[in-house]
Parts: structure tokens; C-alpha cells; sequence
């Protein structure tokens, strides 16, 4: 593996754990200051990711990516399909407008609607569990879910809630 490649693979390794850092923090109520830390570096290099891949694996060509994320879907599931690209698209705009609501408007952040936070963490959590676990294959699938057992557990203990 080159180090471009290595590059691109260890960003969303660390971004990932980054996430499930930020949401274990949160869950047991420890300092909202490291998980924001988290959550906000994790987002970014879940950006340098993406731009790193689209680099390293589909030479600057968004139709590329498109013909790959169509390739895997239909060895997963048949169906040869590319749109699930702009889920991700989607999945990081999402991540990088809430790391920058919860640096702009903290109090706000912490006391949005629990409706909010649901479908901002549903949605996060399952564009992750997807790629980490669906489309995931060997120690990232198993470590995937290793840390998702750990986080519903968390979750279950939880002495507030992910929206407090």
C-alpha cells in the first residue's frame, strides 16, 4: 500500500474513532470540551479523507467515485447503483455544520429539540454503521462493531441523555 493510500485510510480510521470518542464522552456525561474537541477534529479528517480518496482511488474524477460506490453497492446488494456517494456527501456536511453549531452556539447545541439530535445522530450512525459494517470487511467490520456494542451500552447507562 502506498503512502498516499495509507494516508487516506488511517484519516478515516482516526475520524471514525474520533466519532465514537465524541459519543462515548457525551453518553457518560464527561466534559462536553474534549467531546467537541473530538467531534470537530474527527470531522475534519473525515474531509481530508474524502478529498484524499477521491485522489488516491478515483484520480480527481467524481464520475469514478460514482462507478465504484455503484460496483460495491451491487456486490452487496445487487443493485448497481452510484447515488449512495451523495449520502456521504451529505453525511459530512451534516457532521461539519454540527461541529460548527456546537463551536458557534454551544448552549444552544447542548439544549436543541431531542428531536434535532435524533435525526442528526440517526443519520450520522447510520451512514457509519454502513460503511463501517455492511460494506466493511474483516477487523473494521468486527472492530465496528465491537465499538457499537460498547456505545448502545454506554447509551443504556447513560446517566443523560445524548441531547443534554
Amino acid at each position: 500500500m502506498s503512502p498516499a493510500e495509507q494516508f487516506a485510510l488511517w484519516t478515516v480510521r482516526i475520524s471514525l474513532l474520533c466519532y465514537a470518542t465524541a459519543l462515548g464522552l457525551r453518553l457518560l456525561g464527561r466534559s462536553n470540551n474534549a467531546a467537541r474537541w473530538c467531534w470537530t477534529v474527527g470531522a475534519i479528517l473525515m474531509a481530508v479523507h474524502i478529498i484524499a480518496a477521491m485522489g488516491v482511488y478515483h484520480h480527481w474524477s467524481h464520475d469514478e467515485t460514482i462507478a465504484h460506490t455503484a460496483r460495491r453497492t451491487a456486490e452487496l446488494t445487487g443493485w448497481n447503483w452510484g447515488g449512495g456517494i451523495y449520502f456521504n456527501y451529505a453525511f459530512l456536511a451534516l457532521w461539519i455544520f454540527d461541529a460548527l453549531w456546537w463551536w458557534i452556539n454551544p448552549t444552544s447545541y447542548l439544549q436543541r429539540p431531542r428531536w434535532i439530535e435524533i435525526l442528526i445522530q440517526g443519520y450520522l450512525a447510520f451512514i457509519v454503521i454502513n460503511a463501517t459494517i455492511v460494506f466493511g470487511a474483516g477487523a473494521v467490520r468486527w472492530t465496528s462493531i465491537a465499538i457499537l456494542i460498547v456505545l448502545v451500552a454506554f447509551a443504556a447507562i447513560s446517566p443523560k441523555s445524548i441531547a443534554a
